[in-house]
């Protein structure tokens, strides 16, 4: 599952990973390209890997791990409501 996001500038790049950092549990990331971690109740993690493209002004997340239980639809929508947020 992957979802891209266009026309997103550098100042809203990094109000993006802000906000993920300050949500998630656990986050490795470069200037332009990560990974985080969201343990939820049952501490099964959803693992998402991220790229950003400074020139293209594209930011593409993908979900590399999920547990079968969680649907790449919510998983989708928690990062769209992310980057939302921190579009604001």
């Amino acid at each position: 599952m992957q979802v891209t996001f266009h026309d997103l500038d550098l100042l809203k790049f990094h109000a993006i990973r802000a906000r993920l950092r300050a949500q998630v549990d656990e986050m490795t990331s470069s200037q332009t390209i990560g990974e985080h971690t969201w343990f939820g109740c049952t501490s099964k993690k959803v693992t998402l890997e991220w790229m950003y493209d400074h020139e293209e002004k594209l930011l593409t997340v993908r979900c590399i791990d999920r547990p079968w239980w969680i649907s790449e639809a919510m998983v989708a929508s928690r990062i769209r409501g992310a980057v939302e947020a921190a579009g604001r």
